[in-house]
């Protein structure tokens, strides 16, 4: 947050917009409900999507639905045993990404085809906020971590010559547990989105960091540094 404020951004916390109005000067007045007030050129709703399941008619294909998307059983099949809902309209328990529905795609497909048999299993997934620095998580977050009692590792990788020299205030924490295998990680970076990756990979052999350290990466790269996260 301290990154963003020095750019120029504002932070309002526990706060609801209760007004938008446009002045004079064509900009618009925002006023919140604790009487704070403030003035900006654009403002962005980004409270999600709406679903329009109910306007495929899939009452006639015997399909149930809700509000927010089409049940699925373990296999991704709906209440019609015939047909398949996959990524933002399914209503798998794993978050509604890309990288979800293309996962979703080949399984329903190999499925198909009986190339398998087995309820659908997903492995960890990386969710990344596209900001200024960018935020990444994957695996066991933080705060659930610590209450399971594994291990937190916390590392500003800002004066790392692969990060100072790009100014990039890195700063990493990643889960590890009794085993000392990765299980989760957060990243704050202004390439997170790719940093991430790294753990997805660690995260899903099991590693522990003497594995990650028997790997030599290019240097200098951001996985350069990788047996130095944690």
């Amino acid at each position: 947050m301290t990154e963003t404020q020095e750019a120029g951004f504002d932070w309002y916390f526990d706060a609801t917009v209760v007004k938008i109005e446009q002045t004079d000067t064509k900009k618009l007045l925002v006023s919140l409900d604790d009487g704070t007030q403030f003035q900006t050129d654009r403002v962005f709703v980004t409270a999600g999507r709406v679903g329009n399941a109910d306007k495929l008619g899939l009452e006639t294909a015997g399909i149930t639905y809700n509000e927010a998307d089409i049940p699925v059983d373990d296999y991704l099949r709906t209440s019609n045993p015939h047909v398949y809902a996959i990524g933002d309209v399914g209503g798998s328990p794993a978050p509604k990404l890309v990288p979800t529905g293309n996962y979703e795609g080949r399984y329903v497909a190999q499925l198909i085809v009986q190339k398998i048999t087995d309820p659908i299993a997903f492995p960890t997934m990386p969710a990344v906020v596209f900001g200024s620095p960018r935020i990444a998580q994957t695996g066991i977050p933080v705060a659930a971590a610590e209450q399971l009692g594994y291990r937190v590792t916390d590392v500003d990788m800002s004066q790392v010559i692969t990060f100072y020299r790009y100014h990039d205030n890195a700063r990493i924490r990643t889960v590890l547990d009794q085993n000392g295998r990765v299980v989760g990680a957060s990243v704050i970076a202004m390439e997170a989105e790719e940093l991430i990756n790294y753990f997805v990979t660690a995260i899903n052999d099991k590693r522990t960091l003497a594995d990650t350290q028997a790997n030599i990466y290019a240097y200098p790269s951001l996985g350069s540094e990788f047996g130095a996260f944690y």
